[in-house]
């Protein structure tokens, strides 16, 4: 039963837990919140879907509207060691990205 809510990355032995641990409980009651109100399901749908379903459909929304904010989706600039150490030296966060920051100043003035 529990193989088959694993994520399958999980279940092949390709990638690993990230972020705090939740009882199962708690992992059900934040998908069911969030299959409602951020999908717009309504709760019989969500009870007919499988975890997998419901996770894939919380995925393409989240990419959905970053690429409606102009983020590109899973595609994000990778900070270099460089770029962080520019931020420090200027009084800047060392995620600060200024070429994202330059290039979206560039679409809105043109």
């Amino acid at each position: 039963m529990l193989a088959a809510i694993v994520m399958p990355s999980q279940r092949e032995g390709q990638g690993s837990a990230t972020g705090p641990q939740i009882p199962l409980s708690e992992f059900f009651k934040q998908l069911f919140c969030q299959a409602t109100s951020f999908l717009h399901w309504p709760p019989s749908e969500v009870w007919q879907a499988s975890v997998a379903e419901i996770i894939a459909a919380l995925e393409a929304e989240s990419d959905r509207l970053l690429m409606m904010a102009g983020e590109g989706g899973k595609k994000q600039h990778r900070m270099s060691q460089a770029e962080r150490q520019a931020n420090l030296e200027a009084g800047l966060d060392p995620e600060f990205d200024r070429a994202g920051l330059q290039a979206l100043k560039a679409r809105h003035n043109a």
